[in-house]
């Protein structure tokens, strides 16, 4: 009987002997943790590109770079800066806490063309492109070659008279892969004489105009059936807005400022339409995406 009751006692002790060993121990949480990588990371840039622009009087470019790499390590003392050897690109610098996230968790580098440095009348001019991005951190610096592809620049005089563009398109980031992609930009008429559309050109291989539609509207918002013309000329104080389809090679990321071909009354001139680039991301930057 009293070796009954001990062992009673026994099992009724044992739950408060475990509580008494495991109490002051902390339960192990899983964690979702993100640990500095040892590499830079993933860019994407623009295989190929066409500038057209008119030195005279030009505006900075810029090209979009996107980095897969985590925004927490980029915020503390990291100073990105971006160089070239290649004419066609100017420097720029970048405080690591400033670097915005874009689509899917990339982080975004803006790479100028500053087209004022260029000569007056340069014909086409290739040049295979690299940008050095230099990251620096406590006085250490990493130096990430990012291959830009082949680029074409061209130059030109500006025009005495040209339309005014009141609206474009300045970026389609795409997510899955396909052969067409629309170029969008709207034109306005100062003049009293009439301004005709005529083209647009640019040297970017595999990439093809394949239709041009043209709307009576200044944005994109006043594009429908209903507003469609099927005229090119532009009346003195009116604005027409065109989107042109072009059939695009579906693993080439490309930057694109063509020309724009046109008549003001009886003259022909040349002018440089607004740029516009196309980048595929197909795979999301994980590290950067919030969990829902």
């Amino acid at each position: 009987m009293k070796r009954m009751k001990k062992v009673l006692m026994a099992l009724f002790l044992l739950p408060f002997i475990l509580l008494l060993l495991i109490g002051d121990q902390e339960v192990p949480q899983k964690r979702s943790t993100i640990s500095e990588p040892t590499d830079w990371g993933k860019f994407v840039a623009p295989m190929m590109g066409y500038v057209y622009g008119t030195p005279e009087k030009d505006e900075t470019l810029y090209v979009m770079i996107y980095w897969c790499y985590p925004k927490k390590y980029v915020n503390g003392s990291l100073a990105i800066g971006l160089s070239s050897l290649m004419e066609i690109f100017s420097s720029a610098s970048y405080n690591g806490r400033h670097v915005p996230v874009f689509y899917r968790g990339y982080l975004g580098l803006a790479v100028p063309i500053n087209v004022s440095r260029f000569p007056v009348l340069l014909d086409a001019k290739y040049i295979d492109a690299t940008v050095s991005v230099h990251l620096m951190r406590n006085y250490n610096e990493s130096i990430v070659k990012v291959y830009m592809g082949n680029w074409t620049l061209e130059t030109g005089k500006l025009p005495k008279m040209m339309p005014n563009i009141t609206s474009y398109t300045l970026e389609s980031i795409e997510f899955t892969r396909n052969w067409i992609v629309t170029y969008k930009f709207g034109l306005y008429n100062p003049y009293n004489v009439t301004i005709k559309f005529l083209n647009i050109s640019f040297e970017l291989p595999g990439i093809k105009v394949l239709n041009i539609t043209v709307y009576n509207a200044s944005t994109f918002y006043g594009v429908n059936e209903t507003t469609k013309v099927n005229d090119f000329s532009i009346p003195p104080g009116e604005s027409r807005y065109f989107v042109i389809t072009l059939l695009n090679d579906p693993e080439v990321n490309f930057f694109l400022r063509p020309k724009i071909e046109y008549l003001v009354g009886s003259e022909k001139y040349i002018m440089p339409g607004p740029p516009f680039q196309l980048t595929y991301l197909k795979k999301e930057c994980w590290v950067n995406m919030k969990k829902n």
